[in-house]
């Protein structure tokens, strides 16, 4: 098991999250959190001796631009990294390999990757309670096989992911989510969001420019008042609802 085992996660529904410590509780016994959509608790200066499971979510085929930002505050020194690009079932497509670049950027040495299900933050019948027990038996043979592989010389070998560079355009939806007459202004939406793109004075007030249709207000409003333009949800509910009866499977890359 690894001793100095760090956890960096953009999780604004949880699939990542859920994803991410999966693989970390089979990895290490004492692990440290860092959640990418809050601000940091501490100044982090990583080394040789560290390991940082980094674990983001795929937003149209790439990490999303505000992630790639916050990896920025974050130097490796040389410190061993595993990736996880967390995906709604259609495709992560450049996502693994942005994210490998993203970290070795900053000084990480990319020794494992793996690219894993999630239940989609849109279109919840898509990959629908996942990750699941299974996921979660699956995440511990990949820790076996990573924990052999980092204890070995072979860990020195470089570790190639799918993806294309350039990375496919970034194409987010030009849309916020809704707010109804439901809304009790609990400020609970505007406290947790990750690029402060509500209004704290103006709760139905977002930003299109910081929103980064992450969901993270739709899922958290306890009243239920915030949701996705009817169209767009009916929308991406006709694009992405055939992956319903989809099993992706999770992959890991050595």
């Amino acid at each position: 098991m690894l001793k100095n085992l760090y956890v960096m996660h953009f999780s604004p529904t949880g699939g990542t999250k859920a994803g991410a410590l999966s693989l970390g509780k089979s990895l290490g016994e004492n692990i440290e959190e860092i959640d990418l959509s809050k601000p940091p608790k501490a100044k982090y200066t990583f080394t040789k001796d560290d390991t940082v499971l980094f674990a983001l979510p795929v937003f149209a085929g790439r990490i999303p631009p505000f992630t790639a930002e916050k990896l920025k505050e974050y130097q490796g020194n040389g410190a061993t990294a595993i990736i996880m690009a967390v995906y709604g079932n259609r495709a992560y497509d450049d996502a693994l390999l942005e994210l490998k670049d993203s970290v070795e950027a900053q000084g990480f040495t990319v020794k494992a990757a793996t690219a894993v299900i999630a239940e989609h933050s849109m279109v919840h019948t898509v990959a629908q309670g996942r990750p699941n027990e299974k996921d979660q038996q699956e995440m511990a043979e990949f820790a076996a096989k990573i924990l052999v592989k980092l204890s070995k010389d072979q860990a020195n070998a470089k570790v190639e992911v799918p993806g294309n560079s350039p990375y496919k355009p970034w194409q987010p939806l030009p849309v916020t989510p809704l707010v109804s007459a439901d809304c009790d202004e609990c400020g609970r939406c505007a406290k947790n969001c990750p690029t402060q793109a509500i209004d704290k004075e103006n709760l139905k007030a977002t930003n299109p420019d910081k929103c980064i249709l992450c969901m993270r207000c739709v899922v958290q409003c306890h009243t239920k008042a915030r949701a996705l333009p009817p169209q767009i949800q009916a929308m991406m509910e006709e694009k992405l609802g055939p992956l319903a009866n989809v099993t992706q499977k999770n992959e890991l890359f050595l």
